[in-house]
């Protein structure tokens, strides 16, 4: 796990008794990583948190430990789900924070000031807290880079990818009613993330030192579900993208994989790709 030291700074006045951050972790049989990453939060200096622990039955002895604490900012529901999107949109009526940040089980932030620096960020912004999409890097510890979030979102940027959902937090009301998408198995973040940020409904501001370790090893990142989320890329990319735009970014996307493939297949220029690409260094390189 990557640290760094962040500056102190004084926080603006602010309501010290709003509840600013919500986690929401979903677990089902993790072993120790749902202690890990419950520990990890717990040790943030921004103490103006909860974490909502959405369990779907875990049989393991993952959840154990939560019978020994007591702990306030813990909120613990057991309940039966769908999967990971629907659980994740149970979580979301327990929530009292004004943003949400959706963390997996082994998941961790990358300093205990992450949290500090993403609330005077928040204070200090000039766009509608309700309405801002707030996000970050991704630091994946299982392949030893970190994927770091663009200065601005665009709409080419959307076609292609999406910010990984664990260097996202959205404002309490991006979830009034509607949340995750079920009808999409493995996609339904990048579904929501589209959906949000095209219809114009947020806009979206990266947080300098928001950095989440990611430990990787999930359902998506499995052979068996690589054709399932490109089918289901294409159908989201066909709903919110004209049929013109559709086939501009998807040609500019081959171009962009092929250049790509070109490079990493070349060791000199795959060395000045991983130096010079801003979304992406190595961990040598950080």
């Amino acid at each position: 796990m990557r640290n760094h030291t962040l500056p102190q700074m004084s926080l603006p006045h602010s309501d010290d008794t709003k509840l600013f951050m919500s986690f929401v972790v979903v677990n089902l049989n993790s072993g120790t990583h749902l202690k890990d990453t419950v520990n990890n939060l717990l040790s943030q200096t921004c103490k103006r948190f909860e974490i909502v622990i959405k369990d779907g039955g875990s049989i393991d002895g993952s959840t154990d430990f939560l019978k020994e604490w007591d702990e306030p900012r813990i909120k613990f529901v057991v309940c039966g789900d769908s999967g990971i999107y629907n659980a994740m949109n149970q979580a979301v009526s327990h929530c009292d924070g004004d943003f949400l940040w959706f963390v997996n089980a082994g998941d961790r932030l990358s300093n205990t000031d992450t949290l500090n620096v993403v609330y005077r960020h928040a204070l200090q912004s000039k766009s509608p807290k309700s309405s801002t999409l707030l996000y970050g890097d991704c630091f994946f510890e299982d392949r030893g880079y970190v994927r770091f979030g663009p200065k601005r979102i665009s709409e080419f940027f959307i076609f292609r990818t999406h910010i990984n959902h664990q260097a996202q937090i959205w404002p309490r009301s991006a979830f009034p009613k509607d949340g995750f998408d079920l009808n999409y198995q493995v996609c339904a973040d990048y579904e929501f993330f589209a959906r949000s940020l095209l219809q114009g409904r947020f806009g979206s501001e990266r947080v300098i030192g928001l950095e989440i370790n990611y430990a990787g090893g999930g359902y998506s990142e499995t052979s068996i579900a690589h054709s399932l989320i490109e089918k289901e890329r294409r159908l989201i990319q066909k709903k919110y993208f004209s049929k013109s735009k559709y086939l501009t970014y998807r040609f500019l996307s081959s171009l962009v994989h092929v250049s790509k493939h070109c490079v990493e297949h070349n060791f000199l220029m795959s060395r000045i790709y991983m130096k010079k690409n801003p979304f992406k260094k190595s961990r040598e390189s950080i």
